[in-house]
Order: structure tokens, then C-alpha cells, then sequence
């Protein structure tokens, strides 16, 4: 949006239409095309739910990553039993789990596992994530397949359950993360073969409004088969590298400012776009009353320090500007 707000009746519709809910949409479902650097480390609680929580995760140190990467299933040469997938996703180009995304959820079709040479087909898709979600937003829904491993037929049936149970502030190694949703999934399977294999996975995913990825997750998974079982717990979040944090949707530069209302200084989150960007803080009749030239930074999550001397009491509203148009805005209130 190239527009200059220079009068009230302008601004005011801007501040109506800026304000962030924590709701994630198929915005944040991720696309052809789409690649994320991922950090394993040892499992640490998920915290508290409710809403305004602070979820402290910065000692988190990495032990191992992976990229996770997402195709067109046509891409694969592998989605012939997954004809309503729209979305594939893969750690090492060899073994694929087929989506279907829509505005309504993210459903999982199935694996294709090219290792073992087996394809597990959900005939009853299990639906990951509804939406949209925010915070309370809760599903239930059945899953099953029938599929052969390794020459043996396998019946699977169970059910998933979901609610986004928590929002707040995601503290990482990095730095912090505000406007954040967190789901939690349990699923409860059973593998019927010769033997009963159950499974009891429960996870914890924490969104952002904007982001086509989890920032964190906390998995605990149970395995059980003749009475054993067997736990695995850890983490995965996503690393600040470039292209990593994808902070922004279609031409749209992804901002937040915290807090909000602030009195003497505000931090500004936003989307790095490789190039250096104008910031300009406007009041309510369209008068700049402060510009910056914000240092080019990597694609991803940055933050940036911004001091509010000599601002009456008021509301403003604060722009970032690319080179190339592309806009960011945010209402920002000085108290």
C-alpha cells in the first residue's frame, strides 16, 4: 500500500484494520516453495496455558537441525494415492507427508516412505490443525488408514483432539517473540496387525500471526506394544536465520510494537527484507513526527529499539517502507 494517510477519517480506518489478533488462518499454512531451518534440542515443560502468558524458553541450545522443505505433491513423483493433497513436506527429498490446506484446516493424507518403499494412504484424513484458530478455538476428529508394511496389512484408528489453550510472549535464544498462539494436539492411535501398537503423542505448537511455521514445538510421544511403553520427549524451534522467519504475507511487511501502549520507548519486531528500510512515525492529522533509516538486515525475525523523546500523549501510527513499496504499519499508542 503506497498511500500516505494525510487526514483523520484515513488514519482511523488504518487503526481499525491494524490491530493483530492471535488467530492463524490458511495465511500461516505454508506454500509451494516455503524451506525452514529447524533446531532439535532436549525437551523442556511447555508452561502454563491462559492467555498473557510468558513462556520462557531462551536456554534452549541446539543439538542437531534439519531443513524442512515443501512442494507441490506433482513435484514428488510420489502422490498418486494422495489425490487431494495440495501440499507436500519433506526433511531429506526422499520421504514425503501429503497435506491437504484449505481455509477450513490442515489435513494429513498420508507418508510416502521411499526408504522402506511403503505408502500409508489416511482414507480418513486427520485434521492437525483447524481454522481458524485462536485462542479456545478446539476440534475433535477421527483418523484411520489401512495400509502394508512390510507385507503385513495394518489397520490404524484413533482420534486427534486440539485447542489452542494459550497466547502471550514466546521468549527464544534469539530474542522475543510477541503475538503468540499455542495449540496443543493430543492424538490417540492404535496400529491393529498381528500385535496392537498404541500410540499417545501430545504436542505443543506455538504460532505467530504471519509466520508459515511453528516457532517452537515441545513433543512428548508414548509408544506401547504387549504392555511396554516407551516415552520420547524433545523440542524443535525454528531458527532466526535468513529466511527462516518468514514475518510477512504477500506485500506486506510483518510488524508488531511492544509494549503497546508504551510511554518512553517501544520495541519494534518486524520482518528483515534485505535491503534497509524508512521508518516513519505519523500522528492523527498525517504529520511526521520522527523518521529513521533502519540498516539492511537478513530476511527473518529482527528487532529494533525505538525511543519515544518528546511525544505528547496521543496516538500515532509507525510505517516501515522498502525500496521497492512494500509497506508495514502499525497503530501505536503513547501513553
Amino acid at each position: 500500500m503506497k498511500h500516505r494517510y494525510a487526514n483523520l477519517s484515513s488514519f482511523l480506518l488504518l487503526l481499525a484494520t491494524s490491530v493483530q489478533a492471535q488467530t492463524i488462518t490458511d495465511s500461516e499454512s505454508p506454500i509451494a516453495g516455503d524451506s525452514f531451518v529447524d533446531n532439535y534440542a532436549p525437551y523442556m515443560a511447555p508452561g502454563p496455558g491462559g492467555s498473557g502468558q510468558t513462556w520462557d524458553f531462551s536456554s534452549l541450545v541446539s543439538d542437531s537441525s534439519r531443513t524442512v522443505s515443501f512442494q507441490t505433491p506433482a513435484s514428488t513423483g510420489v502422490n498418486g494415492g494422495f489425490p487431494d493433497a495440495n501440499i507436500a513436506e519433506t526433511t531429506d527429498m526422499t520421504d514425503w507427508t501429503f497435506f491437504e490446506s484449505s481455509s477450513a484446516g490442515y489435513d494429513l493424507h498420508g507418508v510416502y516412505l521411499n526408504s522402506l518403499a511403503q505408502e500409508v494412504v489416511y482414507q480418513d484424513p486427520e485434521r492437525v490443525l483447524k481454522l481458524p484458530c485462536s485462542m479456545n478455538t478446539a476440534w475433535n476428529d477421527s483418523l484411520g488408514a489401512d495400509f502394508t508394511s512390510f507385507g503385513l496389512p495394518i489397520v490404524r484408528s484413533g482420534v486427534i483432539d486440539g485447542l489452542a489453550d494459550g497466547s502471550g510472549t514466546l521468549v527464544m535464544p534469539y530474542g522475543t517473540v510477541n503475538n503468540v498462539l499455542r495449540v496443543r494436539t493430543i492424538e490417540d492411535y492404535t496400529d491393529y496387525t498381528l500385535v496392537a501398537i498404541d500410540y499417545l503423542f501430545t504436542t505443543y505448537f506455538y504460532y505467530k500471526p504471519g509466520v508459515r511455521h511453528p516457532i517452537l514445538t515441545i513433543f512428548h510421544q508414548e509408544v506401547t506394544t504387549f504392555g511396554t511403553t516407551t516415552t520420547s520427549e524433545f523440542i524443535i524451534w525454528m531458527s532466526q536465520t535468513p529466511g527462516a522467519i518468514e514475518d510477512l504475507t504477500g506485500d506486506v511487511i510483518g510488524m508488531e510494537l511492544y509494549p503497546n501502549p508504551a510511554s518512553d520507548h517501544v520495541v519494534l519486531s518486524y520482518g528483515g527484507q534485505g535491503e534497509a528500510l524508512d521508518l516513519e512515525v505519523t500522528d492523527v492529522s498525517g504529520r511526521v513526527v520522527r523518521t529513521e533509516r533502519l540498516p539492511a538486515q537478513p530476511l527473518g525475525f529482527q528487532v529494533h529499539d525505538l525511543d519515544l523523546p518528546g511525544l505528547v500523549k496521543g496516538v500515532y501510527q509507525v510505517r516501515l517502507t522498502a525500496a521497492n513499496g512494500r509497506q508495514g504499519m502499525q497503530r501505536l499508542v503513547v501513553r
